[in-house]
């Protein structure tokens, strides 16, 4: 005799029977006899919105439910369910999903990119060849050598890449990374143009018998002092000289003391002090042999020689 009751849930099995009086039964083909809704295990999957490739490295929450990619399954009762999603590199998500009911449901969701790939590489204009001892900047910064080329995660959007190597010209471009791709920037650098020898041909006066610098020679050598601040690899040798008149050897000490004033005033408007050598050449080097007033004036002088040795002297 089948038995009667009370069906407090109305899902068709009474009370008597019904392990969830209270609850109906889901009839989603998994124990649809105790009266009980089963929950659903539904299983989530995110994906990158352009590429489609699986994300693992992921965290979400479906409604009281939380996960991350070591666990991306959860066990839920039928109903809608809010779910929030977070990745590294990708904008979080917002969104609802619904539960059917059954033992087995998928969710899944494509989120999208915030980050893209950038190679970068350095050549030159002319022949293509790459240039491996040049230098990059991204947005500002100092990135270190290119080498055979870098390639790196960056965020979506404007980025500026510059580049510069010995011998070529400074450049710079602008280029956009789109997210989920790759972006190949190869910097073309022309060939710096050649500069003619540097050639100092001022002269540096002195009074009869001093070593000071006189007022109007300042001047010279701030001229002389730009000139190596914008040939950086040049060297110089600064000759000091005397007139004939005093004996060989205090001619010899003033020449020297001339030489040394000129170095010092180079260095202290910036110039390194190993690309500086002074010596001094006493009185044995006139310009104008004659003994008067005009000759001497003439032979009280510092000159300028561009050192074309291999930088291995001591400088003094």
């Amino acid at each position: 005799e089948p038995p009667t009751g009370e069906d407090t849930d109305g899902d068709g099995v009474i009370d008597f029977i019904d392990d969830c009086p209270e609850q109906p039964e889901d009839f989603d083909s998994d124990a649809d006899k105790d009266g009980c809704p089963e929950p659903t295990v539904v299983t989530f999957s995110f994906l990158d919105e352009a590429t489609r490739a699986p994300i693992t490295d992921v965290s979400f929450t479906a409604g009281d439910a939380q996960g991350d990619g070591a666990a991306m399954s959860a066990a839920l009762a039928s109903g809608r369910y809010s779910l929030t999603v977070t990745a590294e590199g990708y904008a979080s998500l917002e969104d609802t999903f619904e539960v059917r009911g059954g033992p087995h449901q998928t969710v899944s969701r494509a989120l999208q990119s915030l980050t893209g790939q950038l190679v970068v590489r350095a050549v030159d204009s002319h022949d293509g060849r790459l240039l491996p001892e040049a230098t990059w900047v991204l947005d500002g910064e100092e990135k270190g050598a290119l080498g055979e080329g870098v390639e790196l995660t960056l965020a979506k959007g404007e980025h500026v890449v510059a580049a510069h190597a010995p011998g070529y010209q400074h450049h710079s471009t602008q280029t956009e990374v789109l997210a989920s791709q790759s972006s190949v920037v190869e910097i073309q650098l022309e060939p710096a143009p050649s500069q003619p020898p540097l050639q100092l041909h001022q002269t540096i006066f002195f009074a009869t018998g001093l070593d000071q610098l006189l007022p109007q020679d300042k001047e010279k050598l701030d001229e002389i002092a730009g000139l190596l601040l914008q040939n950086p690899d040049a060297r110089v040798v600064i000759e000091g000289h005397t007139d004939s008149r005093g004996s060989e050897a205090f001619n010899l000490r003033l020449s020297q003391a001339r030489a040394r004033q000129v170095r010092q005033y180079l260095i202290n408007r910036g110039i390194e002090p190993q690309r500086l050598r002074s010596i001094g050449r006493g009185e044995a080097d006139p310009i104008d042999a004659t003994d008067n007033e005009q000759a001497w004036a003439r032979n009280r002088r510092v000159t300028f020689v561009v050192d074309e040795s291999d930088g291995t002297h001591q400088a003094e």
